[in-house]
C-alpha cells in the first residue's frame, strides 16, 4: 500500500512553496494560494504527526517517511 498526501492545489511541498511566493516547477496546482500563518503550519505538522501515529497503530510499515517542512 502506498499512501501519499493530497491537496487540491498539488503536493504539500509545492503548496508551501507557492504560499511563500516561491516558484516551484513541479507544482501543478493552479490559482493563487493565500500566505500561510504560523498557526496553519503548526496545524499541518500536527495533522501529519497524527496520521503517522495512526499508521503506526495499524502496523503499516514506514520505510520511507521523509517529511520536510
Amino acid at each position: 500500500m502506498m499512501i501519499m498526501e493530497y491537496l487540491a492545489c498539488g503536493d504539500l511541498l509545492g503548496y508551501l512553496r507557492k504560499s511563500r511566493g516561491i516558484h516551484d516547477k513541479y507544482h501543478l496546482g493552479q490559482g493563487s494560494i493565500p500566505e500561510l500563518e504560523i498557526y496553519d503550519l503548526v496545524l499541518f505538522a500536527k495533522q501529519i504527526a497524527a496520521g503517522m501515529v495512526f499508521l503506526g497503530s495499524r502496523g503499516v510499515s514506514k520505510h520511507h517517511t521523509e517529511i520536510r517542512l
